[in-house]
């Protein structure tokens, strides 16, 4: 099968002729469809090792993707809701080889069904930015994702809120039931209001930490400086701190006790990500897919998304779909 490998030494993509991943008695073998770029993904340890620590050569990055069940381990039970030829969705683990390649391999507990109102394309730009913003705004940040009425009269910022990550997290506040405020340039304001932003902020000519204060959580998807100066806007009393770019400094967290720090990385979870299809297929949220490149245009594909300023994600297609 054709495959994109990552040269360790060089942080190179080549495209190279590989074996179809073996399957396992517990595995789920995918013909992938389409995958998305996660820029950083190149340089995680994870990236270049094994669960259980030791090398992996040549590895096969991308590990948000949407295809459909080629073949099933010999363990996996009568009952499992799936059967070959069914589209599914899924963010795979990263100390296993990835999606960049016409074959992947995933496990039960990773997929959910593709959102029926997406094509291939869109739904891989769903899994890892959805649920990332799921797992921070739900199970870290203590927002309930059942009784909205909980969540009434907090406020949530958000910068980078045209970003992959951001823009989930914009839509998964917004139907939550809090006060969305996020920042983004000046092409995207109007662009993040429609995804439900109740304020936008244009970072090129205000600074956040000149107007807002006390914010129930701050949602960080840039870092740096900007992350920084998140510091001064969360609320200082039981207020959350989320960075997704970077983890929070314990220096500066030492100076502010009374906020929760956290820098949450993401699982994969296929019974969150059958609620976030559900939301997708309710129009309740959307993805956005800034650029769609071939398979082997992956070297191209990583290099911009390493300059950052992308709305929503860059995604590979694998297998060419037909037109409706």
């Amino acid at each position: 099968m054709r495959a994109i490998r990552l040269h360790n030494r060089k942080e190179v993509l080549y495209e190279s002729d590989v074996p179809i991943p073996s399957l396992g008695p517990n595995d789920v073998l995918l013909r992938i469809h389409a995958t998305a770029v996660i820029a950083p993904e190149l340089t995680w340890p994870e990236t270049h090792t094994t669960r259980s620590g030791t090398p992996r050569p040549f590895p096969i990055p991308g590990h948000d993707l949407s295809g459909t069940i080629a073949a099933l381990g010999t363990s996996i039970p009568s009952s499992f809701p799936y059967k070959i030829g069914d589209e599914v969705f899924a963010l795979t683990a990263f100390s296993r080889d990835g999606a960049e390649a016409e074959y992947a391999i995933a496990l039960p507990a990773e997929i959910a069904p593709k959102p029926q109102t997406l094509n291939h394309i869109q739904a891989a730009a769903v899994p890892l930015s959805a649920l990332t913003a799921w797992q921070a705004l739900f199970d870290h940040a203590g927002l309930d994702p059942l009784d909205h009425g909980r969540n009434v009269g907090k406020r949530v910022l958000i910068t980078g809120a045209a970003g992959g990550v951001g823009i989930f997290a914009v839509q998964l506040a917004h139907w939550a039931g809090i006060h969305v405020i996020g920042t983004a340039s000046t092409r995207n304001v109007d662009f993040i209001r429609s995804l439900g932003a109740d304020e936008a902020i244009d970072y090129t000519t205000v600074s956040f930490a000149d107007t807002i204060r006390n914010a129930d959580i701050v949602f960080d998807c840039v870092g740096g400086d900007t992350l920084a100066r998140c510091w001064d806007v969360v609320k200082q009393d039981g207020g959350v701190l989320i960075s997704v770019a970077q983890p929070a400094s314990l220096e500066v967290a030492k100076q502010h006790p009374g906020v929760k720090r956290v820098w949450p990385i993401v699982s994969p979870n296929g019974e969150q990500l059958g609620q976030i299809r559900q939301l997708v297929d309710k129009g309740m949220i959307r993805p956005e897919v800034e650029t769609v490149m071939r398979l082997e245009d992956a070297n191209k594909a990583f290099e911009l998304g390493g300059k950052g300023h992308t709305r929503g994600k860059i995604v590979l297609e694998v297998l060419e779909e037909l037109p409706d």
